[in-house]
């Protein structure tokens, strides 16, 4: 019997391809290469442990785990039922990979049932923003993994950002301060980050300004804490943060509930003039567009009015409220009087659906970077760029409207109820409330201890998720709307929700072994903008930094002239600051 003829094999072609450069003929015998198996070999698993195979089957079972997990998590608790340390991995190390759907059964049995879901409707503690879009913006960022210092692409897509938010939001010309320049110019955005960067860069700058305008007409020659920035008594934490670092003095401004709460003219101007008295030099005055626990605006009327009569400089700290400028019937007095200011920033991890940490400071001045601390994250700009994308402005509107009106229904619906009083009333959807059942004959129980008991016991039966602030020895809770799926039926079962637990709680009440307890104090949440807001009077005084400072005192007759001209209009405010 005859064998079946032999197939030839072709030979590899080793001869030089001509009119191909090296770089083009290794790319050809790359192209040449037999496609990947779909069972690969121990060696290649360990050489890599997710192949291109893998990974298509992989994110197959991700894809399905999160669209899963986004339409059922109101399934779950909002708040961890168990206390998370008994629900342990009791998992081995591996030695060899894991598979993905082992891990995903993993997540499914012990993290998803044991961590806060904060894309729950019920969850109205704080913004955190998640969804499908931000995802994918995410899954694609980390793929190309942006090297901010070897890019020059993140620049651009800054720019590009700069430019969209600022034609989005309307901002108009800003005027230049300090200099003999006073002509309004286009502000120029600049992506920093955090908050905390913002601020720092814009010390050190007016700093640095400060000190080389000083040192062109006197011999005069500040001290660290020389310096003083002003903002009202709810400002974000991170301005103290930065002022600490830049080691310059941090002025409150006691705001009263006549004034809502925001910083006005007639208190600003009267600390000025005291630290005019003390030889202290005013640098900034930071005016906030929905401060830190109240969401309440300054009065950037007056303010403008008081800086210009100073020459100080105006920053309009606009981190939680200022993308709702997006929407133009959002706009309110404070987006008029932007023309008349230096400098605002916006923070876009709070209305917007995004879960990066990005700021951008616009300003009319060029600020000089390597003054600030800066941290730059090229894949947070990237995850940004691909959501207003995916988005688009028009949806990104829609947004901002559903959560400040939304918001707004659930403190309407609140304030009919007897059980709750609603504080500090607001216009961008944050609503403020302190639990004392007035249906309750006899009480003697304070409100701040009951609110108090009352969040305790609310964080204990797992149903609910508020936040709990502290502002002027007053506990409350605070609620703003962070599901993205939300509508104002899903406010009627929250308020329903609330009444259940009332319900509950009252019972607790009643018993003889009443275990209820007060909240401690680490139970306060982050603010809107940053962390708790604090105290400055610990900010060490300008002896401990410098101690000979008799040299360099420089005259002040024409200061004192002034102070004197403006004592003999007294302010009617006779609140001291803190």
């Amino acid at each position: 019997m005859e064998n079946p003829p032999m197939k030839s094999v072709p030979k590899k072609d080793d001869s030089p391809k001509v009119g191909m450069s090296r770089e083009e003929v290794l790319r050809s015998e790359i192209d040449q290469v037999a496609p990947e198996t779909k069972v690969r070999s121990d060696r290649q698993k360990l050489a890599e442990p997710v192949g291109r195979i893998e990974f298509d089957k992989y994110m197959t079972q991700i894809v399905q785990f999160i669209n899963d997990y986004f339409d059922e998590s109101h399934k779950q608790s909002v708040i961890p039922e168990a206390d998370a340390s008994t629900a342990r991995l009791k998992t081995p190390i591996p030695d060899k990979s894991d598979s993905c759907l082992s891990i995903i059964e993993d997540l499914k049995k012990a993290v998803v049932p044991n961590m806060c879901h904060t894309q729950h409707p019920r969850y109205h503690a704080k913004f955190s923003g998640r969804c499908l879009a931000d995802t994918l913006a995410t899954t694609l960022s980390a793929a190309l993994g942006c090297d901010s210092n070897c890019s020059p692409m993140v620049d651009v897509i800054e720019r590009v950002l700069c430019n969209w938010m600022s034609q989005a939001m309307q901002l108009p010309k800003m005027k230049r301060c300090i200099t003999d320049e006073k002509a309004e110019k286009e502000p120029i955005g600049t992506v920093l980050y955090t908050p905390t960067d913002v601020y720092l860069c814009l010390i050190l700058n007016w700093k640095a300004r400060n000190e080389n305008y000083q040192e062109s007409t006197s011999d005069l020659k500040r001290h660290y804490y020389d310096y003083v920035v002003y903002c009202s008594d709810d400002a974000h934490y991170p301005l103290e943060e930065a002022c600490v670092l830049g080691k310059v003095k941090l002025r409150k401004v006691i705001t009263a509930k006549e004034d809502c709460h925001g910083m006005t003219g007639s208190r600003l101007e009267k600390q000025i003039i005291k630290d005019l008295e003390r030889q202290m030099t005013p640098l900034l005055i930071v005016s906030t567009f929905g401060s830190a626990n109240l969401g309440a605006n300054d009065n950037l009327k007056e303010i403008v009015k008081i800086a210009e009569k100073f020459n100080i400089p105006v920053h309009c700290d606009a981190s939680y409220a200022g993308f709702e400028w997006i929407e133009p019937t959002k706009r309110s007095d404070v987006h008029k009087y932007l023309s008349n200011v230096q400098s605002v920033h916006v923070n876009f991890n709070t209305l917007l659906p995004y879960s990066g940490n990005l700021s951008i400071l616009w300003s009319a001045e060029k600020f000089v970077l390597e003054h600030g601390r800066i941290n730059r994250n090229g894949g947070d700009t990237l995850k940004l760029w691909i959501l207003i994308r995916l988005y688009g402005m028009k949806a990104l509107r829609e947004a901002v409207r559903r959560k400040v009106n939304l918001g707004n229904i659930l403190s309407d619906r609140l304030t009919h109820q007897s059980e709750f009083a609603v504080l500090h009333p607001n216009e961008h959807g944050i609503v403020l409330f302190q639990y004392y059942n007035t249906s309750i004959k006899g009480r003697t129980t304070d409100a701040n201890t009951l609110t108090s008991m009352f969040y305790s016991y609310m964080v204990e039966s797992a149903q609910m998720k508020c936040g709990f602030v502290k502002f002027n020895d007053k506990i409350m809770l605070r609620a703003c709307i962070n599901y993205e799926k939300s509508n104002a039926s899903i406010m009627e079962e929250s308020v329903s929700t609330l009444l259940n637990i009332v319900d509950e709680f009252e019972e607790k009440m009643k018993t003889k072994n009443n275990l209820l307890k007060m909240a401690l104090k680490s139970e306060f949440v982050e603010q809107i903008g940053g962390s708790p807001n604090q105290s400055t009077e610990g900010t060490p005084p300008t002896s401990q930094i410098e101690t000979t400072t008799n040299n360099n005192i420089v005259n002040r007759k024409e200061t004192n002239k002034n102070i004197s001209n403006l004592k003999k209009t007294p302010s009617k405010n006779n609140i001291q600051n803190k």
